[in-house]
């Protein structure tokens, strides 16, 4: 394996800084794919595990692909101009996140591929159509900024004063808890608001499948993290439940304001709070909107098609590079 000497290794050292003491062992790693024939290397996102694609690609010849979402492309996307020369493609999952790698981080228009996130249609499927508890709202992600809960939490407690017998249940656990705990508190409404914790998807799922409106009031962190096509968005629609969230980020792409959804704002509590009232006052419209939500994510966000075009993408620049040899 004659590539991966010290001389070779030392050069590529500032590109491996997010990969810390793993650096170690990228040679081995190297020698090994070349030695099982692989002949496309992959990085799952687009921080350590692209960096470590790119420093493969690199030692042994073999072209390279990765993906970059949401924190990885916003937040930490170290040496993002190296990767973004040097890989056959970037796969990213949404129009707004294709834009801001070309505009922001600039990526060639031909290197960057969208192929859409697809929630787990058959775990999905597997849900019984339970009756719906009325006035129930239901978030569920991990408790972090981004995610907007104060907003939203504000939200239902101005709908809670006109309609008391909703209930807020908020499924997930992270950093902001506690906070979000005391707020509750605060406003007043900690008997009407679950905190529910971390959840197996199949109880999450059922959960969300039972609710009246799904809720996920995104916002722009400080540090400019934000989501990208958050999944459970996704799910909520294939569970023909109704959602509220924001017009901000690739959202808009996945939920379709007025149809499958409502669309705020980010951070209005005032708009949030008047959607979530128009919903849980209108049951034919949150039927409609259910019956719309299956329906794009079924036709929009499938798995099958979406696994087909990147295997497709993987082969066709893996046969590029051997003809080229």
């Amino acid at each position: 394996f004659p590539v991966a000497t010290p001389e070779t290794i030392d050069p590529l050292l500032p590109l491996a800084e997010p990969l810390k003491e793993q650096i170690a062992f990228l040679p081995a790693v190297a020698q090994d794919i070349q030695a099982k024939g692989f002949d496309f290397v992959h990085g799952i996102l687009g921080n350590g595990p692209a960096n470590a694609a790119m420093l493969i690609s690199i030692l042994t010849g073999i072209p390279f692909s990765f993906e970059s979402h949401a924190f990885d492309l916003f937040v930490h996307f170290p040496d993002a101009a190296a990767k973004l020369a040097q890989c056959a493609f970037v796969q990213t999952e949404s129009d707004y996140n294709r834009r801001y790698l070309i505009e922001e981080c600039g990526a060639e228009p031909d290197k960057v591929e969208v192929i859409r996130l697809a929630p787990d249609i058959p775990m999905l499927s597997s849900i019984p159509e339970n009756p719906r508890i009325p006035g129930m709202v239901v978030s569920a992600c991990r408790l972090h900024a981004i995610k907007g809960l104060q907003y939203g939490l504000e939200a239902f407690s101005r709908v809670h004063q006109k309609m008391p017998e909703t209930s807020y249940v908020i499924i997930g656990d992270g950093p902001e808890r506690p906070k979000l705990e005391r707020f509750a508190e605060i406003l007043g409404i900690q008997s009407a608001v679950k905190f529910a914790g971390d959840l197996p998807n199949e109880t999450a799922a059922a959960i969300m499948s039972q609710a009246s409106v799904f809720l996920l009031p995104c916002v722009l962190a400080k540090n400019g993290d934000r989501d990208g096509t958050p999944t459970a968005l996704a799910e909520a629609q294939f569970l023909k439940t109704p959602v509220v969230s924001s017009k901000f980020s690739a959202i808009p792409e996945l939920v379709e304001d007025g149809v499958t959804g409502i669309l705020t704002e980010p951070g209005n509590v005032s708009e949030i709070a008047d959607a979530l009232s128009a919903l849980l006052a209108d049951a034919p419209l949150r039927v409609s909107m259910g019956e719309a939500g299956r329906k794009k994510i079924v036709n929009e966000f499938n798995i099958q098609a979406s696994t087909a075009h990147l295997v497709s993408l993987w082969e066709r620049h893996a046969a590029e590079a051997k003809a080229c040899v």
